[in-house]
């Protein structure tokens, strides 16, 4: 079809959709079969985990008096911290993204580039909704309020902190954003700090009375004001800025279907280092070849400050976990601290993926794997006794079972090998399972899962 102005946009729309069509083999019958799998999927697990947080919240407590108030307070600032832990990745992955097809032979024409981004505007809205919607309804149960009033909260804020991200999207980020999402965090964690200590030391807490629909009608406001604002804010995205997160975003759905974690984690990083810009070089002192490797790795973890921050929030988990679920808290701290040793493994993971550096430092490759096994070591065994307070502890023994175990899955974790698709595959009810694939993927996270197995049957005895 040949037009003599402006293409509209509905029209390259139906034309692209046709082509599709026609290049695609997918029966309707098929695409309803996939549709009904993922709804029942959602409804069976998703309704089965509801009803069973919101059989455990509504359930009486057992703790002291001032567990309901520890409870709202807790849930606020776990979703202060979220709040800012969304608005970041929103900002780092754009929100709107489009991808180089896109750019290349939709938006490099006339076609009327606010029109067609306004599809994807609305999917982010709904999307925001919903998502918003949930975690308010998980507030209200775990703080007690009414369930509509954070239902309808939780669906404003979603939408106004979407809304913010594609109206601030034209321009970079600016120092002003990164302080207030950082004063976020900061307040979130400062607040879930307070609420542990006070807790643990039976220090009363009060929950202003502040009535639920306030908190909503002030979210939906913000979402009716800045609503309109991103979508005048269309006009204003140019190429570079709607690209500036497809990097990003294609590294998360390439390796969810290659299930190579690396090909994200190694965009992670080279985003990380190139935000760092410049640093400042140390001198190391002279002493031998792993003294110098130490110090190195010492190095790299004070430039690494947003893992040694994940490092000491998870600190709290288990004394978070310890309000809502006291039983649970166990488990937690197990994987809590497999996740903080494992913020700490950056230069076992460099070292152990990248054979030309391990030729350039000398040494064997089990002794340079050690030498920065140390770091990580060190730092899950301060964590450990750092929140032994929050459990149970069974004897000694089973203890440094535990930690060693922990270590060992961090080791296997940073020591994985790459990715190979020329493995076994074997029949199952479920089809064809790529033995040699899952086992790889899934190499540190098993030795997890037996640890908390154990602590879950063995440790529950030393109760």
């Amino acid at each position: 079809m040949i037009h003599s102005g402006q293409p509209a946009v509905a029209e390259v729309r139906v034309a692209l959709r046709q082509v599709r069509r026609a290049h695609s083999d997918r029966t309707l019958g098929e695409l309803l079969t996939d549709v009904y799998l993922v709804g029942f999927i959602a409804i069976l697990y998703g309704g089965g985990g509801a009803v069973a947080i919101r059989r455990h919240l509504a359930s009486p407590l057992t703790g002291p008096p001032g567990d309901a108030a520890v409870r709202a307070w807790l849930a606020v600032a776990l979703l202060l911290v979220l709040t800012a832990l969304a608005w970041h990745g929103l900002r780092a992955i754009g929100p709107l993204v489009t991808t180089p097809a896109v750019q290349s032979w939709v938006l490099a024409t006339p076609v009327d580039r606010a029109g067609w981004l306004r599809v994807p505007l609305i999917f982010l809205l709904a999307g925001s909704t919903v998502a918003g919607a949930v975690l308010g309804l998980l507030a209200a149960w775990a703080g007690g309020g009414n369930e509509w009033w954070g239902v309808a909260a939780g669906a404003g804020a979603g939408v106004a902190l979407a809304a913010a991200a594609v109206t601030t999207q034209a321009s970079p980020p600016r120092a002003a954003e990164r302080r207030l999402a950082a004063g976020l965090l900061a307040a979130g964690l400062a607040l879930l700090t307070t609420v542990v200590v006070a807790r643990y030391q039976r220090t009363a807490l009060v929950v202003p009375g502040i009535p639920g629909w306030t908190l909503a009608a002030a979210a939906a406001g913000a979402a009716v004001w800045l609503a309109p604002r991103a979508r005048m804010a269309l006009v204003h995205l140019d190429r570079a800025a709607l690209g500036g997160g497809a990097q990003l975003a294609e590294a998360a759905v390439t390796a969810a279907v290659m299930l190579d974690p690396s090909l994200l984690s190694g965009i992670l990083t080279t985003r990380r280092w190139r935000l760092a810009g410049t640093v400042h070089s140390r001198r190391l002192w002279r002493g031998p070849r792993w003294w110098v490797l130490l110090q190195a790795d010492l190095v790299r973890q004070l430039r690494r400050r947003a893992d040694l921050l994940a490092f000491a929030a998870l600190v709290l988990a288990p004394y978070a976990t310890g309000v809502f679920a006291p039983a649970a808290a166990g488990s937690v701290r197990i994987v809590a601290a497999y996740l903080a040793a494992d913020r700490l493994a950056g230069g076992l993971r460099v070292v152990a993926r990248t054979g030309p550096l391990r030729r350039i430092l000398g040494g064997s490759d089990r002794e340079l794997k050690l030498i920065h096994l140390v770091v990580p070591g060190i730092g899950l065994v301060l964590w450990w006794v750092a929140t032994a307070p929050a459990v149970r502890l069974g004897p000694l023994e089973f203890e440094i079972l535990l930690l060693a175990g922990v270590l060992a899955a961090v080791y296997r974790t940073a020591t994985r090998p790459p990715m190979s698709y020329d493995v076994d595959i074997a029949d199952s009810p479920l089809g064809p399972v790529p033995t040699t694939l899952l086992r790889r993927l899934v190499r540190g996270p098993d030795l997890v899962a037996v640890l908390v197995l154990l602590e879950l049957f063995i440790g529950a005895g030393f109760a």
